[in-house]
């Protein structure tokens, strides 16, 4: 009996017209590496898992439970649909979570992968999550609509102001940034990027400080999302540059940044060997 990505293959070559149907679901690379079976049955999320059998029939791809063109926000409101219901719509629809959020203006990362997890939340946010998703699958979103939202943490990296202008001015000013990094990119070596980088003068004030935390958790977050369905040999690439102490003193850290006593005895524990070379002074 054939693995279940050699049906796949097989399949595909044989359907050569299905291939822009397939383009809404995965790019050719990572059909390819469907293909070669470097990525297994089950790690492909059950929205895409659903929409590859809508376009193939093969029973490989069948997922139990209820279609993602099913969703609708006012059973998840009352509950007689699951939130879980969202994610797989969104993955059918060849988006992350994070895709579907950038759709939802005003909503807090944070807070909207909560929702999402089922967990609770704040009523007023919960409103104003299902509001705004009830407003995008339904074609009626218009970025007009003020949030009543405010998120804690990005009161710390946002401009505080009800102007505009000053958003674009604060967005114009992210935008700057950027194109400044990815100027160094192209420039220069990766080491020297990060030498930079970490002599900037993050401590001139608190805020800068946090936001420059926040935003690292960000685009880690955003990386994993790819790693998460990389090939054995891309992750196994990731790990060997990984500064493994590093990382265990700011996972150890960081959860108990607030907590005195916590700080106190991860710090007993960590000798100065133990942290990365780049840290040391």
């Amino acid at each position: 009996m054939s693995e279940w990505y050699e049906e796949f293959k097989e399949w595909y070559t044989a359907h050569p017209e299905k291939k822009d149907q397939l383009d809404e679901v995965y790019n050719q690379r990572s059909l390819r590496r469907l293909m070669r079976g470097e990525q297994s049955l089950t790690s492909i999320p059950e929205g895409k898992r659903m929409h590859l059998f809508d376009i193939t029939n093969l029973e490989c791809f069948k997922v139990d439970g209820q279609h993602p063109k099913e969703l609708d926000i006012e059973k998840v409101r009352t509950g007689a649909q699951p939130r879980s219901l969202i994610s797989r719509r969104a993955e059918y629809e060849g988006m992350t979570k994070k895709d579907l959020l950038a759709r939802l203006p005003g909503i807090s990362e944070s807070v909207f992968f909560k929702y999402l997890r089922g967990d609770t939340i704040e009523p007023v946010n919960l409103r104003e999550i299902e509001k705004r998703l009830a407003s995008f699958y339904s074609g009626e979103y218009t970025a007009k609509e003020p949030s009543v939202y405010t998120d804690k943490r990005r009161e710390h990296t946002l401009p505080r102001t009800s102007s505009g202008a000053g958003i674009l001015n604060a967005l114009e000013g992210i935008r700057n940034e950027l194109g400044r990094v990815a100027l160094q990119v192209a420039q220069k070596s990766p080491d020297a990027i990060a030498a930079e980088i970490l002599d900037r003068q993050f401590d001139t004030d608190l805020e800068s400080r946090i936001g420059a935390v926040n935003t690292a958790i960000d685009v880690l977050a955003h990386q994993m999302d790819y790693f998460r369905e990389a090939s054995q040999e891309e992750r196994e690439k990731l790990a060997k540059t990984i500064d493994v102490n590093l990382l265990g003193y700011v996972t150890a850290l960081l959860p108990r940044i607030n907590q005195p006593k916590s700080v106190e005895t991860v710090l007993r524990l960590v000798s100065p060997d133990q942290i990365s070379p780049r840290r040391k002074s």
